[in-house]
């Protein structure tokens, strides 16, 4: 997040060492929704709230979500993400 020093905060994932990263197969959306979601991942953008990521890893489907005011949600799959998460105390 922008703003917070990562000498105080930063954040980890406990992932299996023995897991591979996992490339979701990029899902199809029609016209409206992916103008909608152009839209709201610029405004993520433009806020240095999200970056571009180049050549990762890791790349997890955006999952748009109506709301009741017709607007879209952005949302992130990480199905296969937290299936590789080791389990701690706090996900038990």
């Amino acid at each position: 997040m922008p703003g917070l020093d990562p000498q105080i905060v930063i954040h980890c994932l406990n992932i299996n060492p023995d897991s591979k990263p996992v490339k979701q197969q990029q899902r199809q959306f029609c016209p409206e929704i992916i103008k909608a979601i152009k839209s709201e991942v610029k405004k993520l953008l433009d806020s240095d709230f999200v970056r571009e990521e180049l050549h990762s890893n890791w790349v997890a489907n955006i999952v748009p979500v109506p709301k009741k005011n017709e607007k879209i949600q952005i949302c992130i799959d990480y199905c296969d993400l937290n299936a590789l998460a080791l389990k701690t105390s706090f996900l038990s």
